[in-house]
């Protein structure tokens, strides 16, 4: 009976896959999004084929299969990183910013019980689940802020119909997530910083009017 199979998914340099390697798993891929820390990877494990730089998120199991052939995989491992720390995080804006400054407010306020990146409709920046209730942080450019929002002198045509298409799926979750017994807070990603406790304010009092329903 040959070895074990493994593929190590957000594989780092390849710690989970030495530690496999030395309890008898032949590593059959390993993939991760951040380029250097792939070639780390290669020199660590030169013999590896499949030591690929890939998202997840756009890389199909189909053509991860199509590489390994058709050996059978016994275990699939991954060790992806903190949200806080992961480059793809940093790269979308939803680890920094105006939604980790109310992040650090919420914690300063003791406000506890929310989540982040909770599969909710709409994908609300914060979830309070048991008090159900639902927070934006809508940047001022991409949601239109009646103070800050500036249209582009460039391909107007293109930008009226980008933010007003989003406008009108701020409306659709709105009214979605209320009609589901949400109560749906969004805040100006600029009140976080000119009116922190405002911020603070109107989150505390859906979860109060939540509570007391």
């Amino acid at each position: 009976m040959g070895r074990p199979t493994c593929i190590d998914l957000f594989s780092g340099c390849g710690g989970l896959s030495l530690g496999l390697d030395r309890a008898g798993f032949s590593v059959l891929a390993a993939i991760d999004f951040d380029e250097h820390a792939i070639k780390t990877y290669k020199a660590n494990f030169p013999k590896l084929v499949h030591a690929l730089h890939k998202d997840l998120t756009k890389f199909p199991a189909r053509e991860l299969a199509k590489l390994i052939g058709n050996t059978a995989v016994d275990v699939i491992v991954g060790g992806p990183p903190c949200q806080g720390f992961s480059t793809a995080r940093r790269r979308d804006g939803a680890n920094n910013g105006p939604r980790l400054a109310l992040a650090v407010l919420l914690r300063r306020n003791r406000m506890t019980g929310w989540r982040r990146h909770a599969p909710i409709f709409g994908k609300p920046d914060f979830v309070f689940r048991i008090e159900r209730v639902a927070v934006f942080v809508d940047g001022c450019f991409w949601h239109c802020c009646p103070e800050h929002s500036r249209m582009p002198a460039t391909n107007r045509r293109f930008w009226v119909k980008k933010l007003e298409g989003n406008r009108r799926r701020d409306r659709l979750v709105t009214g979605t997530l209320r009609a589901s017994g949400w109560r749906v807070v969004r805040i100006w990603e600029h009140d976080i910083r000119t009116r922190p406790s405002v911020c603070v304010g109107r989150i505390a009092r859906a979860m109060r009017v939540s509570q007391s329903l």
